[in-house]
């Protein structure tokens, strides 16, 4: 089951999200797949209990907004290391 902002089970992050709205931040998800981008006005991607290996295009694009000196923070668990995860050159990998 993938990781939701709205799910207030043990693998949602729908608390996360409420505790950073309560401090003023704009929570928004976002998808990499097909023509999208990282918003330009994204201060920080979050990628929240990434499950299994990003395509070179999405690895591409995080690339890109951290090349532009975007901010990364990346929320493992369990799940994470249990289904290897390839975070780029200059990431880290999981389960290797």
């Amino acid at each position: 089951m993938k990781p939701s902002l709205t799910d207030s089970g043990q693998s949602g992050y729908l608390k996360f999200a409420s505790i950073l709205q309560g401090n003023y931040i704009d929570v928004q998800p976002i998808s990499l797949l097909g023509d999208s981008k990282v918003p330009p006005d994204c201060d920080l991607l979050i990628i929240a209990g990434p499950r299994g290996k990003f395509s070179p295009l999405e690895l591409q694009k995080i690339s890109d907004y951290i090349s532009q000196g975007g901010r990364l923070f990346v929320l493992l668990d369990s799940s994470s290391v249990e289904h290897p995860t390839w975070l780029g050159r200059y990431f880290v990998a999981l389960g290797a």
